[in-house]
């Protein structure tokens, strides 16, 4: 679905915006004004999530401080040279020319596409120690998603499922496998 509105867009910039999140009002400004930089191959804003006039706070800040742990502990050189984890509710954004070079989201993974298109741009110019990586940032603005999905859950419980299904997926689990777990614990009525 992101592969295929990103090749029907005419523009030099792609911006993934899900259904339920709302960007922030003058993302536009920073979405520009981030990409100026050269060496940025992508970025993302800080999220919230929201349902019903509640704001899930502990789930919220997990989404953002993953975006920094995840990497630091997993591929702390990589995250010295910029890499970060940003995910779907942090409404990504790319110069369309870099994600054509890559090939998308890789649409054999149902679920951590985000993840792995945050790794596949870092080293958008290529795997070796010495070659210059793409610095993905996370703009000083809100990114406001519906929790609708996650309400009946809680922040404790909701945090727990995210973290499992990222480290199976950082272990190397397969896209079936990830699947399988993702139905498991993903009990709601929103699938």
């Amino acid at each position: 679905q992101m592969n295929a509105g990103a090749k029907e867009s005419t523009g030099e910039v792609l911006w993934f915006v899900h259904a339920d999140t709302l960007p922030p009002k003058d993302g536009v400004k920073h979405v520009r004004r981030t990409l100026r930089h050269p060496q940025t191959v992508l970025g993302g804003f800080l999220p919230k999530l929201v349902y019903k006039q509640t704001t899930y706070w502990l789930l919220s800040f997990h989404n953002l401080v993953k975006t920094y742990y995840a990497p630091m502990v997993a591929r702390p050189l990589s995250f010295a040279r910029g890499m970060r984890l940003l995910f779907g509710d942090q409404a990504m954004f790319c110069r369309k020319a870099d994600f054509e070079a890559l090939g998308g989201f890789n649409e054999t993974l149902p679920i951590m596409e985000d993840a792995d298109l945050c790794i596949r741009m870092h080293n958008r110019w290529g795997n070796q120690w010495n070659a210059p990586k793409g610095r993905i940032r996370m703009v000083n603005r809100v990114a406001e998603t519906s929790a609708r999905r996650i309400a009946a859950w809680g922040n404790l419980r909701a945090t727990q499922i995210h973290f499992i299904i990222a480290l199976r997926w950082y272990a190397g689990a397969s896209s079936e496998e990830l699947c399988a777990l993702y139905r498991s614990m993903y009990t709601d009525d929103f699938r």
